[in-house]
């Protein structure tokens, strides 16, 4: 499938004479330098902006309006400092602002003007750091490379330069998958950048003459400086945008919207043409972007344009205002997006939906957010009602809530899911069936040398089998209820209580030592 792509660039200049710090994009000098190699890309530009119009209307056909895309993201932390290489903690604040704005769970929405309220959007987009790699192992979703580079920029336009975060050989480091992940690389981007996207192939409102063909590019940089909430190094004229929306705008530029004033104009000398536009038939015409102005409620750049008593939209995400002005993506903005979701990157997202999940051998799955369990054989273990199960392969990120007890073994088991978020064993045919909640208590728990079994039931074996499904200890002819474990080391283990070869039930149980 051939993508078509076009850098969108958000750059940081400097007004000495003012003692002001400007945020500006350069998309559409980017542009004109293309067009300077390919001609006719200005104008191709200019002519695809009804079919965006139209396109973004046919969300219903596409996807369910209630229908919540969860997409997985690894974020590439490439640092030369130890400033750039920024914490766990805050690469999680910047999904958080993600999930917030673009599903309107953000505070500041009741800072929204009465006359943009009714046209905000919940985009129903969630994102989640990945729980799987492309080889199918565990993973936080976050990667850490270390480089002798201090920056990855250089002189506009060239973002040639600026993509060699992406690769291995130009001590970067390249992406996952790009058809499976929302990779974002974070770096010292250098010449006042603060970040950029390619957006999707099929978006209707971007050139189809501009087409980089290497896959491994696809994805957003953000400059290490205001990536997540509230960075600490977003100083000066950098907190202008400090809560972590220049993420929020590069998205929206991976998901196929542009800049809401059309890359049009400048704030002396506005530019109102009708080709000058984000191809968005809600927001409101706007002869330049808002950087100058900031929240500046009584600006009307287009007074004679699409909506002529309507003040610029500077809540847009996909403005540049102040980021502590922007609160909204509009209804038009959502439904590009996922349409785009659907038909620009097919693969990326998935859905909460009623399916059946069969784990293989080799795959992943997390109970209660702690034990974290790979499919062997054999393999047993208990879920109860109410546990919350994530499975790893899935990369989806999601807890399903367990609704009945159940035994999991390697017997081909599967689990029914439903798209209001639960699970529970199917049991068919298999012995396991008529199995209950075991009525022994193992005590204390954790423990470290003796293993107390307090049961209303004989036994007569004890079988402990490590997290791995790997069995430690197996024991016959049992005729006490204590049982040394000095050999066991710290860890999780499940004890497998049997009465004449029949399975009376499974405990997890924690060694410390």
């Amino acid at each position: 499938m051939k993508n078509l792509l076009l850098v969108v660039i958000i750059i940081l200049a400097f007004f000495s004479s003012q003692a002001q710090q400007i945020h500006r994009c350069y998309t559409d000098e980017y542009v004109q330098y293309l067009n300077t190699k390919n001609s006719g890309i200005q104008e191709n530009i200019r002519s695809v902006f009804d079919i965006a119009k139209s396109f973004q209307n046919t969300k219903a056909s596409l996807a369910a309006e209630d229908t919540i895309f969860r997409i997985p993201v690894v974020v590439h932390i490439v640092y030369n400092t130890a400033q750039e290489n920024l914490s766990d903690a805050l690469i999680n604040s910047q999904i958080d602002v993600l999930n917030k704005d673009f599903r309107r769970l953000n505070l500041d929405t009741a800072n929204t003007r009465a006359v943009f309220k009714d046209r905000a959007a919940d985009v129903g987009f969630e994102f989640h750091l990945a729980t799987i790699d492309p080889q199918g192992n565990p993973t936080t979703g976050i990667t850490r490379t270390n480089t002798t580079r201090t920056s990855f920029g250089g002189s506009f336009p060239s973002p040639s330069v600026v993509d060699e975060v992406k690769k291995a050989n130009t001590e970067g480091i390249e992406a996952w998958n790009t058809d499976t992940y929302l990779n974002i690389w974070v770096c010292n981007i250098g010449g006042g950048l603060l970040g950029y996207a390619y957006p999707p192939e099929a978006a209707p409102n971007w050139s189809s003459t501009i087409v980089p063909n290497d896959k491994g590019l696809w994805g957003v940089v953000i400059s290490h400086e205001v990536f997540g909430f509230d960075n600490p190094f977003a100083n000066g004229s950098l907190s202008l945008a400090d809560q972590g929306r220049t993420a929020v705008h590069e998205v929206g530029h991976f998901m196929g919207l542009r800049h809401i004033w059309g890359d049009a104009g400048s704030s002396t000398s506005p530019n109102c043409a009708l080709f000058r536009d984000d191809g968005i038939d809600d927001t409101p015409h706007m002869g330049h972007n808002s950087q100058i102005a900031g929240c500046d409620t009584s600006i009307n750049s287009c007074s004679n344009a699409e909506f002529p008593d309507e003040p610029d939209m500077f809540e847009n995400y996909m403005d540049y205002s102040r980021e502590a002005c922007q609160n909204l993506f509009t209804q038009g903005q959502s439904n590009l997006m996922r349409n785009m979701a659907v038909i620009g990157r097919p693969d990326l997202a998935r859905v909460l939906k009623d399916e059946e999940i069969t784990l293989n051998i080799g795959e992943y799955i997390v109970i209660n957010g702690t034990d974290t369990f790979q499919i062997v054989n054999p393999i047993a273990f208990i879920v109860n009602a109410g546990d919350e199960i994530m499975f790893l392969n899935m990369n989806n990120g999601y807890n399903y809530t367990v609704t009945e007890y159940g035994l999991y073994t390697s017997e081909s088991q599967a689990f029914i899911l439903t798209a209001t978020g639960e699970a529970k064993l199917k049991v068919e045919t298999s012995p396991i069936k008529n199995i209950t909640k075991a009525s022994f208590k193992i005590y204390p728990n954790p423990l470290q040398n003796i293993l107390n079994i307090k049961s209303e039931q004989d036994f007569d074996q004890i079988k402990i089998t490590s997290i791995e499904g790997k069995s430690v200890l197996n024991k016959t002819n049992i005729n006490t209820s204590k049982i040394k474990i000095n050999d066991l080391t710290t860890g999780i283990y499940f004890v497998h209580i049997y009465s004449v070869n029949k399975l009376l039930g499974v405990q997890k149980i924690t060694v410390l030592k």
